[in-house]
């Protein structure tokens, strides 16, 4: 009866040592029942560039304003100089220039937006007898006044162009008679007009000589005056024309002092052709 019982207990120590001898505690251990699990590897966040993108140029460092024309009803516009090109372009409200957008046009200037920031430009002069034309109802033009120095280097600088047609003698056609005030509310109020024509500066020894006007409608007033398409505008009343605000000056200058005749001198076809009005 003793060995029956000694065989069971040696069955049962056996048993145990087959469960839980030492051969077994390895894969007790491959198992790490008693230890914590390994952690899950968590992604590297992304670094942030040192870096950071330049921001862009000011906008004052870009661009210049020459002047304004502004009508009280709307639809005015506003003369701007690249100081990259250094080029005159006139633009509305909404254009684009520089990545700039013309978000408003006021009598004495005009607000950008630029960078998602608004930036107002103002004329750099205050205003001062002959800055300001005021020629039909609601329109007034003003620009900036230039200094006596600014207007030495313009004749200079005039003197430098050689043309070969300047010393040609123009043909004068018959005075057209002109009602002035009406005249530019016609002109303001032709979208077809400003839709489609197209005024580029005309180069001489890489100086501006004039500008040439194209896309010109057949039913505008330009055309019923006379002007063509391919034509170049060079002398306004003999002074020379190198910049719109230039031409905008002129008139200025023409309505101020009560001008009644009024010379264009242009070249079309190679040949100089002088447009002759007589203002009322």
């Amino acid at each position: 009866m003793s060995r029956i019982i000694v065989v069971i207990l040696l069955m049962i120590s056996a048993v145990f040592s087959f469960l839980y001898g030492a051969q077994d505690y390895s894969v007790i251990l491959k198992r790490n029942i008693f230890t914590e699990p390994e952690p899950k590897p968590q992604p590297v966040p992304e670094k942030s560039p040192i870096v950071k993108p330049a921001p862009p140029p000011s906008l004052i460092s870009l661009i210049d304003i020459a002047g304004v024309i502004y009508f009280s009803e709307g639809g005015s516009f506003v003369i701007v100089k690249s100081k990259k090109t250094n080029e005159e372009i006139v633009l509305q409200e909404g254009d684009i220039i520089e990545n700039a957008r013309v978000v408003k046009i006021e009598e004495n200037g005009v607000v950008f937006l630029y960078d998602g920031k608004e930036e107002k430009f103002s004329l750099k002069q205050e205003d001062k007898e002959g800055m300001v034309m005021s020629v039909s109802s609601g329109l007034t033009v003003k620009l900036d006044e230039k200094t006596d120095t600014d207007v030495k280097k313009e004749s200079e600088s005039e003197a430098q162009i050689v043309n070969p047609l300047s010393s040609t003698v123009p043909e004068f056609t018959e005075p057209v008679f002109v009602d002035l005030n009406k005249a530019l509310t016609e002109v303001k109020n032709d979208k077809e007009l400003f839709r489609k024509v197209n005024v580029i500066p005309k180069l001489n020894g890489g100086k501006i000589d004039g500008f040439e006007v194209n896309n010109l409608p057949q039913d505008s007033l330009p055309y019923k005056y006379g002007l063509r398409d391919g034509d170049i505008v060079r002398r306004v009343n003999g002074i020379f024309i190198d910049s719109i605000s230039k031409g905008f000056s002129v008139t200025n200058q023409i309505i101020k002092e009560g001008t009644e005749i009024v010379t264009v001198e242009i070249i079309r076809n190679n040949n100089p052709l002088v447009l002759t009005f007589k203002l009322k």
